[in-house]
């Protein structure tokens, strides 16, 4: 999951601009509607810093699949090319583990602990306090491409169904199937009521699905190409990046309405290829494959 890529578009390597190494980086916007740079349109953003996570034992470029912040504040990454998990400090410097095989997603279940699906079909439960280690394993028998929990729920997306777990790693329901020649599901994310599903599908854009199964609705942009990052905002509002088309757009909750371009292009993303939107301090994280977090204060 971590490198499909298409064969029109290759890793630019890293972000245009500044050769930044942390996330002291830090170019300022402003409050208005528009912030344009080099011609194209950052929406309302405040500031944005870049975060290298590259370390000296990586032998490929990163592939940044997964990240989300823990409670101390250090940012929790998940590097496909590299097989493993990082953790960046504050102080900028990044620990990290070896996992199993790529990692393609993460999700936190607190108390120190987090789940990543790698490879095909596996779970690597985590505990995340210290220098981090790898407490069991569970394996599946489909893909595991995105992951997502709410309660004493984990869902878990391959190519084309979504399906029910519980924490421990047993696996409950299929929520929700579709046809295979229409979808490559890639990441999901569940609102904060744990009703609404949002799974970002490669081919077609964006699925919004409910806890019974149904499918409330599809979204397809033509600016959108090749969607694979989603994240849910506290307004209820849906982020969607488009790996192909280098961009990150906004979506209604419903999933039916787009409400702007918020990023495009900008020298800022490259390659998108998930986001994390942390509610306590309103900045977006963009994981790129590359070596490099873009963080947008919004």
């Amino acid at each position: 999951m971590g490198h499909n890529v298409s064969s029109s578009k290759q890793s630019s390597g890293v972000i245009q601009g500044n050769n930044v190494e942390n996330s002291s980086n830090t170019i300022t916007g402003n409050n208005n509607a528009n912030h344009k740079v080099n011609g194209n349109i950052v929406d309302g953003f405040k500031q944005v810093s870049r975060r290298n996570v590259k370390i000296p034992d990586d032998k490929r470029m990163c592939d940044i699949t997964s990240c989300h912040v823990l409670k101390d504040s250090s940012i929790l990454v998940t590097d496909y090319s590299n097989r493993k998990l990082k953790k960046c400090n504050k102080n900028d410097s990044v620990l990290s583990i070896d996992l199993p095989c790529g990692p393609n997603d993460s999700c936190c279940l607190g108390n120190n602990n987090d789940v990543i699906v790698c490879g095909d079909n596996m779970l690597c439960y985590i505990n995340t306090a210290g220098k981090m280690k790898i407490t069991r394993t569970v394996s599946t028998d489909h893909k595991c491409n995105g992951i997502t929990c709410h309660n004493d729920r984990v869902y878990i997306v391959d190519d084309t169904k979504l399906y029910e777990y519980s924490l421990t790693g047993v696996k409950g329901r299929t929520v929700y199937q579709n046809e295979p020649s229409s979808t490559k599901f890639c990441h999901v994310k569940v609102d904060t009521s744990g009703s609404v599903f949002y799974i970002s599908d490669e081919m077609s854009g964006l699925y919004v699905v409910n806890t019974s199964g149904d499918l409330a609705s599809t979204y397809f942009d033509q600016t959108l190409s090749e969607a694979q990052g989603v994240c849910v905002m506290d307004t209820g509002d849906v982020l969607v990046s488009g790996f192909q088309s280098d961009n990150v757009i906004e979506v209604d909750k419903t999933g039916t309405k787009k409400i702007r371009t918020l990023i495009q292009d900008a020298g800022y993303i490259s390659d998108p290829k998930c986001l994390y939107f942390h509610e306590q301090t309103r900045d977006l994280y963009v994981g790129q494959w590359n070596d490099y977090l873009s963080i947008f204060k919004l």
